[in-house]
């Protein structure tokens, strides 16, 4: 009688192997999406920077809206003296530094040499926002935050003349990317969201769901599309409850074990699309196009492996690189760095603390986490300031947005905020005006004369009158629209030389 074969069992997986296969799927990116990510995100700091450019020497000029002997004692700004825009300089210096960082943003678009020129972007970006603060919005700190990261991503491995340089570097070209900064990348996406949903607690949010409405009255930031929007209040309802949704619990698909190509593909196609509605729909800067090219990180590799075979372009070997550290306990360390981040953010700790010192690397790195856009409500009034003054012949003027605007007496100088040609002048004096400190008023209004001027007029020189911030409210219910005066304190005018 033959001994009947006994049929060995499959082994069950051991705890440490359910870990790195959770890890694996949802920690893993794709380098052609991140040199996708890294050609936009070039383009728009391309463009931040021009439309930077007029302002540049009244943001960063030693004696501009903010001068140095101020900065360090009325901003929380850690590394404010080590800012390469803090040395000392003109208007000439402070536009050399702009064109570098310029042809360093070329260059992190182009890939070339990305280990020295991805570091040196994040430097001057950082240097750029920490040596005027009161003008950072959040597209600004999304920005500072993913070039950190992306020190530690091999952005440039795809789509880059770095890569044209290496055509016959040895080993296989990685498809996948399984990394400790892949997954600060993706949990960093997660913090920015469900930081902004659980953030928005007001009524107007979880109740009535009118908050997209509020927000749409605001007129210091809305576009065309906020207005055509304005009259389906029923959509409006609609859209503002999915984005508490998607914000506070959708965010989480990411992490999902299960089909995580579908749903991370899915994912990602309803946050880009809904950062190209923010855009058609409220001025806040780069804030949405920046958070629509670090989703594109998150495309997965099937989505480049068609275009590959479309374009009959050769894709990489199955196998990622050795370079490309695969043991859990490297993500771990990332979700570490990450709760570190969240951490010091929530509890920083008072001032000559230990725990204020533990956090302090946090605030130098301006890793701080801030993600409040509308919360916890919307904007429900307009605000915009005024520059007035007068000619010799007794004509008033508004020196500011609009130069040269003939006023009678009695009429109220209300000028529409898209004539602004300054965003950053309007988000600095708003700050100034929340923080409630004359010596900060007096040095911007006195920069602001300095590099920016009045017009000219021919029977006279302009006599600065005064700067007001004008607030119309917009009621939520049945009331009537009004709008109210703030004159700023009276500032002395410089003696000329």
């Amino acid at each position: 009688m033959n001994p009947v074969a006994e049929v060995a069992s499959p082994p069950k997986p051991s705890a440490h192997g359910v870990v790195a296969r959770f890890f694996r799927n949802v920690f893993t990116l794709d380098p052609r999406a991140l040199g996708v990510y890294r050609i936009a995100m070039g383009v728009i700091m391309m463009a931040k920077l021009i439309m930077l450019w007029p302002d540049l020497p009244l943001l960063c000029a030693p004696d501009g809206l903010l001068p140095l002997s101020l900065l360090s004692a009325h901003t929380a700004a850690p590394w404010s003296t080590l800012s390469i825009y803090a040395w000392p300089g003109g208007a000439g210096g402070i536009y050399l530094l702009g064109a570098i960082h310029f042809a360093l943003a070329v260059a992190f678009a182009l890939g070339w040499r990305s280990r020295w020129t991805v570091p040196l972007l994040w430097y001057f970006t950082i240097s750029l926002y920490t040596r005027n603060p009161l003008v950072i919005n959040g597209g600004d700190r999304v920005t500072m935050i993913l070039l950190l990261i992306s020190i530690f991503l091999p952005v440039a491995s795809r789509y880059s003349l770095d890569a044209r340089r290496r055509p016959d570097a040895p080993g296989p070209v990685a498809r996948t990317l399984y990394t400790a900064a892949s997954a600060c990348f993706i949990l960093q996406l997660i913090i920015i969201y469900v930081w902004s949903g659980y953030a928005k607690q007001h009524g107007v949010w979880v109740l009535s769901f009118t908050a997209l409405e509020i927000a749409y009255r605001e007129q210091s930031y809305v576009t065309w599309g906020a207005h055509l929007l304005l009259g389906y209040p029923l959509l409006l309802k609609g859209l503002t409850a999915f984005t508490l949704f998607m914000e506070r619990w959708g965010i989480f698909l990411l992490l999902s074990p299960w089909r995580t190509t579908f749903f991370r593909t899915l994912i990602t196609l309803i946050y880009i699309g809904f950062h190209i509605g923010i855009a058609a729909t409220f001025q806040i800067g780069v804030f949405p196009y920046v958070c629509a090219a670090a989703w594109l990180v998150l495309l997965p590799s099937s989505v480049f492996d068609r275009l590959d075979r479309w374009t009959a372009a050769r894709s990489g070997a199955g196998e990622p690189e050795r370079l490309f550290d695969q043991r859990p306990v490297a993500y771990l360390l990332g979700v570490g760095v990450a709760l570190y981040t969240l951490k010091a953010t929530l509890t920083p700790g008072t001032p000559g603390t230990l725990a204020y010192a533990l956090t302090q690397p946090v605030r130098t790195l301006r890793l701080v986490q801030k993600w409040d856009l509308f919360a916890p409500r919307p904007y429900y009034r307009t605000r915009w300031f005024v520059v007035q003054g007068s000619t010799a012949d007794g004509r008033r003027i508004v020196l500011y947005p609009a130069r040269e605007t003939q006023l009678t007496p009695a009429q109220e100088p209300e000028v529409m905020p898209t004539e602004y040609c300054s965003s950053h002048l309007r988000k600095y004096f708003r700050q100034v005006q929340k923080l409630d400190k004359p010596e900060l008023y007096e040095a911007g209004i006195n920069g602001f004369r300095r590099y920016w001027g009045a017009p000219p007029d021919e029977k006279g020189e302009i006599r600065w009158e005064w700067v007001c911030w004008f607030v119309r409210h917009y009621p939520v219910a049945g009331e009537p629209v009004r709008t109210v005066a703030y004159p700023m304190p009276e500032v002395k005018e410089e003696a000329k030389p």
